[in-house]
């Protein structure tokens, strides 16, 4: 099949997986990616597809706000791409979510195309109370303005969101829980496809050396590396391990955050970022075990990666970790509370004690 291909992801597991998919099906398939001019190309996902297309867009007014034409080249980028799509006899447009919109403007645009939306997630700020993926300004004046234009501009792109996840011709979802999710927001039924991992990348490896723990996810509130610190100040310090969070995007605000609170409990944080795949299996295979407390994670490929080292995986009992990790036998499902956290940190290292050939 020819399959014209788009994303707006931002670094991250989705955008891994779309890589992945990508170089794979791409021996059976033949891929063209589509890129809005003055947009960054992925060199990775460039490399695996036959073609990268660059469509050109039309100026925004110069009037406009700076936000207003980022988004205004943005929408009109992808009206661009999907007529560009529309004009090259593509047997399917493959979308992968966008980081503006959720689901691509551009799904919502092509008329004479099969469109196959692989939906990692609905659009959360719109579906999910409390959702916060960044901390507010300190500022008072900053913070209602903050809130006032999110008032404004959060009925557009949840409009954009919903048309473009209606017209999709068919939705296929990473877990049962975003099945369910998906359903909830959209009334659509999306088909489930499970993500895997590659065993070359992240093969199994020896024992880990001393104790560590790994936290993968952004650096924001919705990964809970803040929760994580907080169960390991609950436990007494000389059998306290130290924390690694890797991550590939910040909120440079939850980033002093989590390193103030981290000092003020003992603590011992260290940060990684934008690490490469070897260098995150190497991270695997070091800890001694892997920690995920992301809130209601859509999926979450790192159990799967922890796993396929190896490395002994805590969870919290939430989101589509339950697909994954089956308590008691690949790792430990624990409730949201930093008590119950640590109460599994505890158990989980004295696996891995007792694990240990040394």
């Amino acid at each position: 099949m020819r399959i014209a291909l788009y994303h707006d992801l931002p670094a991250g597991g989705a955008l891994r997986f779309a890589r992945e998919m990508t170089r794979r099906s791409a021996r059976r398939h033949t891929y063209v990616m589509f890129v809005a001019d003055g947009e960054a190309v992925d060199a990775e996902l460039a490399a695996a597809v036959s073609d990268v297309r660059h469509v050109e867009v039309p100026r925004a007014l110069a009037v406009l706000p700076a936000r207003a034409a980022h988004l205004a080249r943005t929408l009109a980028g992808q009206r661009a791409i999907a007529r560009a799509i529309d004009h090259g006899s593509f047997d399917v447009a493959l979308f992968h979510p966008s980081q503006t919109t959720q689901a691509p403007h551009a799904l919502s645009q092509v008329e004479r195309t099969p469109t196959l939306y692989f939906a990692q997630e609905p659009r959360r700020r719109t579906y999910e109370r409390g959702y916060q993926p960044w901390l507010e300004p300190d500022a008072p004046v900053r913070r209602l303005a903050v809130r006032s234009a999110r008032r404004v501009t959060e009925p557009c792109f949840a409009r954009l969101d919903r048309e473009a996840a209606a017209r999709a011709s068919v939705i296929a979802a990473n877990s049962s829980f975003s099945v369910e999710s998906i359903a909830r927001a959209y009334g659509r039924h999306a088909h489930l496809c499970h993500l895997g991992v590659d065993l070359d990348t992240f093969p199994l490896a020896t024992s880990p050396g001393p104790a560590m723990l790994l936290s993968v996810g952004a650096l924001d509130p919705t990964k809970g590396h803040d929760l994580l610190v907080e169960a390991l100040g609950l436990l007494p310090a000389p059998v306290r391990p130290p924390l690694t969070v890797v991550h590939e995007r910040a909120d440079p605000r939850f980033a002093d955050s989590l390193a103030r609170r981290a000092t003020g409990l003992g603590v011992e944080l260290r940060v990684r970022a934008h690490v490469s795949d070897r260098e995150l299996a190497d991270l695997y295979a070091s800890a001694s075990a892997t920690v995920a407390a992301a809130r209601l994670e859509p999926f979450g490929l790192t159990p799967l990666e922890s796993m396929a080292v190896g490395t002994p995986v805590l969870a919290v009992r939430e989101g589509g970790y339950r697909e994954t990790v089956i308590d008691g036998t690949n790792g430990i499902l624990v409730d949201r509370n930093p008590a119950a956290l640590a109460a599994g940190i505890e158990k989980v290292l004295e696996l891995a004690a007792l694990s240990d050939p040394a």
